[in-house]
């Protein structure tokens, strides 16, 4: 047997009570390690060396620490036993958030009714109380939920002038006399006179809750009219609601 150090370890040759068949040797030493050197097994375990010549010779192992080691490898199978697969899926929804269709309404029949004609004697318009007002109401839609709403008046206008209604011809007509309209609302505007060529736009005030808009319409004799006559007073125009 070759006596020369293994794995930088002292000679067994020089270790006190070393046999030839195997014995053990008591070492200052509380390390614990095994080794296969040709045909010598030996431990050392706590300071003892342990050695055969059989190469199947098991060193003795500390049963605490084998249990231990046991209770480890079991740890570590039962979570290995325990992971779960795991699958992913890509949920994918699709739809559109659509806003109702808005409509508007006005007043039946503005009937402003009679108006004498002295009312325009010394003014183009007449007193305020023979001025009608009348609302443009939005509706099927919530006005808070618009970025934008605005109406547009078109009528056939008269004397020149975007701003004056003319009246339905007919045999019975009055002459010298157009319609004016004017905004009349404290949340969407007061006071402008409504072109009728529909190139301006009237807005609503989208940051309110309010969705009529008030007007009102009245009479004028304009100072370029021909000489005032007495008869209907109808007119017409047409109302165009755009919004976003």
């Amino acid at each position: 047997m070759d006596g020369g150090p293994v794995n930088n370890r002292p000679a067994l040759g020089k270790l006190p009570g070393f046999a030839a068949a195997g014995g053990e040797s008591p070492l200052p030493s509380r390390q614990f390690w095994c080794d296969v050197s040709r045909r010598t097994t030996f431990c050392l375990e706590n300071g003892v060396l342990r050695w055969r010549l059989r190469k199947k010779w098991a060193c003795r192992v500390d049963p605490m620490n084998l249990q231990i080691k046991r209770l480890t490898l079991a740890a570590v199978l039962l979570s290995s036993a325990n992971v779960a697969n795991a699958q992913t899926a890509t949920l994918s929804i699709t739809g559109r958030i659509t806003s109702t269709p808005c409509t508007i309404s006005v007043d039946s029949a503005v009937a402003i009714g009679e108006v004498p004609i002295t009312e325009f004697s010394s003014s183009a318009v007449p007193r305020s109380q023979y001025w009608k007002d009348f609302t443009v109401t939005l509706g099927a839609c919530e006005i808070s939920t618009l970025q934008a709403a605005s109406l547009r008046f078109t009528g056939t206008t008269a004397f020149g002038d975007a701003s004056i209604l003319a009246l339905t011809a007919g045999a019975e007509t009055a002459t010298g006399f157009g319609v004016q309209v004017q905004t009349k609302d404290t949340t969407h505007g007061s006071g402008t006179n409504v072109r009728m060529d529909g190139t301006q736009a009237y807005a609503f005030n989208v940051n309110s809750t309010k969705n009529t808009f008030v007007f009102t319409s009245y009479y004028i004799h304009p100072s370029n009219a021909p000489s005032m006559r007495s008869g209907t007073a109808n007119a017409a125009a047409t109302i165009t609601l755009s919004y976003s």
